[in-house]
């Protein structure tokens, strides 16, 4: 058995292998050594003692050794050539840490078998010739023996010195009293013992210390069972107790007992019977305080268990992406297979209006994805800017009648804005939380009425926020509104079924804005969603509308010569479909070292739509050589970034290699014509 250096359970061991009855002496010295040579890495660690016929030879009774070395158990060598016979001589121990540079460094045992460290502890008897116990390293130790570890040594002689002894002397009983006690103090170990015939029971020191029994405290049996800790711990006890005084079952049970201070402390109970003539008349056993061990086991086993629940989630993450992109990708493809299939106007409007619908499902199911992930890696940033909490709400009203009128819902919002409507928040994120429970409230109403309560409260700099959407749908069950906030989760049919992340990203963008969410429901009575968030008070900015209809801006937008850096063909294909839609063309280069080559040629282009990850030369390189090396400015070309990597890190990239704006895959017609209008209006405006 192998233990670390200082770990109290080598004590245990020790007392286990000596106390062991079925173990002769040389078996249990065997084990002994055995436990050493681990323990301290020794190269070998052996027994042996002055020979009883020539009392001139040093005689090998036992060794546990390193392949390395190959001493036989029971050669002889003369005393005066091994070191051994220093021990025994000066009656203590012994301890050469650099031998070499010690007074025994000429000694031939040194040099014949290249000892760097030695240790040897005397063993004397009564009845016996001098025995030492004794450690060789023959490399420098990593770490030097200890004060705890060589008393921890003397305390293994000692029990070998007991177990060799012939007579039970008081001295050699003291001995191995003290050498137990000391045991029983450093391991924490205690012994008792109950007569059954007269209920006596005797508690060591340590078995009283672990109690934290007063000095004048007499336990009995009654009150000794009654520390342990009443339900299955106690049960246990009982039990173990009972099976040992009526069939001789030994125990070895870890329980929690109440201390005599109250204290709850776990302790490994061991203990067995002894019978006359087949009546019990004897019960004893050890004790052990492993509260520390069990905290620090349990701690473990949580830490383990976290680990699988996160391995769990991630092959659920997969999974539930896995099915729930089959059925967009299905719509998508489907109805672009069969739009060959008529030519009929209100087919192939119906045809492609599902393939938009099912792919605008696809890019919610992907946003949904990348927004666990980076909530689950802790890697969420808010955006904060000024905005109206006014204009969001009547933006989300606007957006939410037409869809609760379409499937004959009432749409009702009542709001109460305190004076102050302004703060500093992301508008994109506060939007994605009650886009998120209107969305739920929609898909579980059927007619009826969603309500919208909005207020807002000025405290100091900080305004709260306070919303309640109730509906008037199916409602939910108690066990459904203690999973509603979790990952994956879904309660109702697969028509209806939505990536079951909403609600639970929808919380932790709550938690990010100092706020919460809540829901009160009851079957068949419909839901009701309460949320709180905080926000900085910011003074009033005044914003005029987007001059889209600006004649000169328009004019701009279709003047503008535009090229487009994409290594896809289908991307290039789309980008041009989308262009055309708003009277644009462009000219396309494949890779950045193509785009560099034609902005040298032509410096006519006002705006370059870049993609990121690109073979030959990326966008990024490409942007620093035009901004650097062919003196493009900002104001003479506009350069806008075209990558599926929608993380914080690369939007910044994009800006410090050079670029203007920013866009995510997959691109819409109206971002694009949103952000070249910007661009007109910055430049004419």
């Amino acid at each position: 058995m192998q233990f670390e250096r200082g770990n109290p359970l080598i004590y245990r061991s020790i007392l286990e292998i000596s106390s062991d009855k079925s173990l002769t002496t040389p078996v249990m010295i065997d084990q002994l050594l055995e436990m050493c040579r681990t323990t301290f890495s020794a190269d070998a660690v052996g027994f042996g003692g002055i020979d009883e016929v020539d009392h001139t030879l040093y005689r090998l009774l036992s060794i546990k050794q390193s392949p390395e070395l190959n001493f036989q158990a029971g050669i002889t060598l003369p005393v005066v050539d091994v070191l051994c016979n220093k021990p025994i001589q000066s009656g203590e121990l012994t301890y050469y840490e650099n031998c070499q540079l010690s007074k025994v460094a000429s000694h031939p045992f040194v040099n014949l078998f290249s000892i760097h460290t030695y240790l040897g502890a005397p063993i004397f008897s009564d009845g016996k010739l001098p025995r030492t116990l004794f450690f060789l390293f023959t490399d420098k130790q990593q770490q030097v023996l200890s004060g705890d570890d060589i008393a921890l040594i003397k305390t293994i002689a000692a029990v070998i010195e007991s177990a060799l002894s012939r007579e039970e002397s008081l001295v050699w009983k003291k001995r191995r009293l003290d050498s137990l006690r000391s045991m029983q103090r450093l391991a924490n170990i205690g012994f008792w013992e109950v007569d059954v015939q007269s209920g006596k029971v005797y508690w060591s020191d340590q078995t009283r210390f672990i109690h934290e029994v007063p000095d004048d405290f007499e336990p009995n049996l009654e009150s000794a069972i009654d520390f342990y800790k009443e339900g299955s711990d106690r049960e246990r006890i009982l039990a173990a107790v009972e099976a040992g005084m009526e069939n001789g079952t030994p125990w070895n049970i870890e329980v929690r007992l109440l201390t005599y201070s109250g204290q709850e402390k776990w302790v490994a109970a061991l203990g067995e019977a002894e019978f006359e003539n087949g009546q019990c008349v004897r019960l004893f056993g050890a004790f052990q305080d492993i509260h520390t061990d069990v905290i620090n086991r349990n701690q473990l086993a949580e830490k383990k268990q976290e680990a699988e629940a996160l391995l769990l989630a991630r092959s659920q993450l997969i999974a539930k992406v896995s099915h729930e992109l089959r059925t967009p990708i299905n719509g998508i493809s489907g109805m672009l297979q069969t739009l060959h299939a008529g030519l009929d106007k209100d087919i192939l409007e119906t045809k492609i209006a599902i393939a938009l619908q099912s792919s605008q499902t696809l890019v919610r199911l992907i946003n949904d994805v990348l927004d666990y992930s980076k909530i689950d890696s802790g890697e969420l940033q808010l955006a904060p800017a000024p905005v109206s909490l006014a204009r969001v709400f009547s933006d989300l009203q606007v957006l939410y009648l037409p869809l609760c009128e379409k499937q004959g819902i009432q749409l009702e919002f009542e709001t109460h804005y305190c004076k102050q409507d302004w703060v500093d928040a992301d508008e994109v994120r506060l939007k994605q939380i009650f886009s998120n429970v209107l969305n739920n409230a929609l898909r579980f109403t059927f007619g009826g009425q969603i309500k919208v309560t909005i207020t807002t409260i000025h405290s100091g700099s900080m305004i709260e926020l306070v919303a309640r959407v109730a509906d008037t749908g199916k409602g939910m069950t108690r066990e459904q509104i203690s999973r509603i906030f979790k990952p994956f989760q879904q309660f109702d049919n697969q028509a209806n079924a939505g990536t079951g992340l909403g609600l639970s990203i929808v919380k932790e963008l709550c938690l990010s804005m100092q706020g919460d969410i809540n829901v009160h429901s009851h079957p068949g009575a419909g839901s009701e969603f309460v949320i709180s968030v905080k926000f900085p008070a910011v003074d009033t900015i005044n914003s005029t509308p987007f001059r889209i209809a600006d004649p000169v801006v328009l004019a701009q937008l279709r003047n503008m010569k535009v090229l487009v850096v994409e290594d896809n063909e289908i991307n290039r294909i789309v980008m041009e479909a989308m262009l055309s839609e708003l009277d644009l063309t462009a000219d396309y280069a494949v890779n950045g070292l193509e785009a560099v080559k034609q902005l040298q040629q032509s410096r006519d282009y006002n705006v370059v739509f870049m993609d990121c990850e690109m073979d030959v030369m990326d966008g990024f390189q490409a942007t620093r050589k035009i901004r650097r090396e062919l003196g493009y400015d900002h104001k003479s070309l506009t350069i806008i970034a075209m990558t599926a990597n929608t993380t914080s890190e690369n939007r910044q990239a994009c800006f410090n290699a050079g670029m203007n704006a920013f866009l995510t895959k997959p691109l819409s017609v109206d971002e694009i014509r949103d952000t070249l209008l910007l661009i007109s209006e910055r430049r004419f405006h």
